[in-house]
């Protein structure tokens, strides 16, 4: 069942010469919604991959993470691609040898020290952010716990605690940053 988006996607796919990807691997019911209702009641497939006619067979796989907060009320969608690259490439590529992060200069102590030393600090400058707005922290672990409850034991209740505790959280942050901005 599709409605006016789903139709206009399809046109765009098929005047761009597009392959909806996302529908082309056979999936359980589970494993296909993208999105759920705020109530929990209604789900559907609304996120899609579209890729070329050409680089169709990249695509290895297609589905959607239930477990994964992206506060929303989306999936996330994973594609696993497998891009094969003419030799032309392949040899251009030799040719620069490019190396983004040389991981043997941390062999030597004092890069290495300071590179602890950064890491530390960039997570005790998070740390000190949640320190500073005990509040936020208290409903963000609150929020977490009624998802992981609703992921597990998807019941009625245990949904809409979570859009409940949800909606609480944004609203307290909200509130906490508009404070730190006077």
């Amino acid at each position: 069942m599709s409605n006016g988006n789903g139709t206009r996607l399809v046109k765009f796919a098929i005047a761009n010469g597009l392959i909806v990807s996302s529908s082309f691997f056979p999936r359980k019911n589970i494993n296909k919604y993208t999105w759920t209702s705020s109530g929990g009641i209604y789900q559907s497939q609304i996120d899609h991959v579209l890729v070329d006619k050409i680089h169709r067979s990249c695509i290895k796989d297609v589905r959607s993470k239930r477990g994964a907060d992206g506060d929303s009320d989306h999936f996330l969608v994973i594609v696993k691609v497998k891009l094969i690259l003419s030799n032309h490439w392949k040899a251009k590529r030799k040719k620069t040898n490019n190396i983004r992060f040389d991981v043997d200069k941390l062999g030597e102590k004092s890069i290495l020290q300071q590179f602890q030393l950064g890491i530390k600090d960039a997570l005790n400058a998070h740390a000190n952010r949640l320190e500073e707005q005990p509040k936020c922290a208290e409903v963000i672990k609150l929020r977490n716990d009624a998802r992981l409850e609703m992921l597990q034991y998807p019941t009625q209740l245990n949904v809409e605690l979570y859009v409940k505790k949800k909606k609480e959280a944004h609203k307290t942050r909200k509130k906490e940053n508009g404070k730190g901005k006077d």
